[in-house]
């Protein structure tokens, strides 16, 4: 169910959004990073283009911290985002299709210091043990009797070690499935943790298999919306290629553009994930793939006008771009919620739906009582 019901623009669109303030946030912080370790600027952005990064270019310390902090932000971002889908996705399922994108993002910024907060509270329990780990083996240290005394520990170390292990894997789960906890309980970061520490101890196996099934989902998923996406961007670029249609000028538009979106090595990536992981010898993007060699190979030249209409046409595809992404992020996220929500009846038999019409039914009776007062 997931990539069907995954395939809604309200959801995509949620998730875009999210993503390109992340992503906007990131960029601007990116290039501040690379300024900030004697980068030319203007060098810098004609280098890595939209896709900045600190990777191999002699950063310094400082630089990787504030390279460091753009690129949480953008994780953030995209997690809220990931918690209005949950929501949207549960009002859905119970049938209330008027739940708007407005009323998620409110409710997820509602509970954004959760979102925030929880894998954070989550790294420091682990770090925590961590130091009390390091300063107990200084016991070591004490003449004659530190040797006996961190033998004896020894049990309590291995417990210690598990439970550190044991905590690491919540922390990958909550970062999993924060967000359906989030929308389907309302938690805070106690409760959130909580839930997390209990689907990692009840439901190990069905965390595995769910989520391998998953992947192999979004992979399907990624496979039919973006060749429909890059089709019909080649069939749009086979349109404005003929020049007794549209001019020289719109060709050179859309070459930049795509040069620009897609740069050779982004391209590069994508062929090698096509040919080698969705291992494929049908080239569905036979269309795509004969841009990609026009665009290594154009020569462009551009009036002030040109380029301004380029700049909006990397935009479009840029979004486009964005989109096949949001809809995997999509498929992930109301894969997640569902499984919460199967997790809960196995465990504590506990049917979110069913609270949730009945919560639902409550608030709309209440409203009516309201209403009739204030009439009165």
């Amino acid at each position: 169910m997931s990539p069907r019901i995954a395939l809604s623009g309200k959801k995509i669109w949620t998730i875009l959004t999210g993503n390109l303030i992340g992503y906007l946030s990131y960029w601007i912080i990116s290039y501040l990073s690379l300024f900030l370790s004697g980068h030319n600027l203007l060098s810098s952005i004609n280098k890595y283009g939209l896709y900045p990064h600190i990777f191999n270019s002699g950063t310094s310390s400082s630089s990787i911290l504030v390279y460091s902090i753009g690129l949480l932000i953008w994780i953030t971002f995209i997690s809220i985002s990931f918690t209005a889908v949950s929501r949207i996705t549960l009002e859905e399922l119970n049938g209330n299709h008027l739940f708007s994108i407005s009323d998620a993002w409110i409710f997820s910024l509602k509970h954004s210091q959760t979102i925030i907060f929880t894998p954070l509270t989550i790294i420091f329990i682990i770090f925590t043990l961590l130091i009390i780990t390091i300063l107990l083996t200084l016991l070591y240290s004490i003449p004659y009797a530190g040797s006996i005394i961190i033998t004896s520990l020894f049990p309590i170390f291995f417990v210690g070690s598990v439970f550190i292990i044991y905590t690491a894997l919540v922390l990958t789960n909550s970062l999993i499935y924060s967000s359906a906890i989030i929308a389907s309980y309302e938690e805070d970061i106690m409760g959130t943790i909580f839930q997390s520490y209990s689907i990692t101890w009840s439901q190990p196996w069905r965390v595995i298999t769910y989520n391998f099934i998953l992947l192999i989902l979004i992979v399907i998923g990624l496979v039919v919306y973006s060749w429909f996406c890059i089709n019909s961007y080649g069939l749009i670029y086979l349109i404005y290629n003929h020049s007794f249609i549209f001019g020289d000028s719109f060709k050179s538009i859309m070459s930049f553009s795509f040069e620009l979106v897609f740069p050779n090595y982004i391209i590069d990536n994508i062929l090698f994930l096509q040919s080698h992981i969705i291992n494929t010898d049908h080239n569905y993007l036979s269309i795509i793939n004969n841009i990609f060699e026009k665009q290594r190979t154009t020569n462009i030249q551009f009036s002030s006008l040109d380029y301004i209409n380029s700049i909006l046409s990397s935009s479009f595809l840029f979004i486009i771009l964005l989109s096949i992404i949001s809809y995997c992020l999509s498929i992930f996220c109301v894969g997640q919620t569902i499984s919460f929500l199967i997790f809960k009846k196995l465990t504590d038999d506990d049917d979110i739906l069913y609270r949730f019409r009945k919560n639902q039914t409550a608030d709309d009776l209440d409203q009516f009582s309201d209403e009739n007062l204030e009439y009165r």
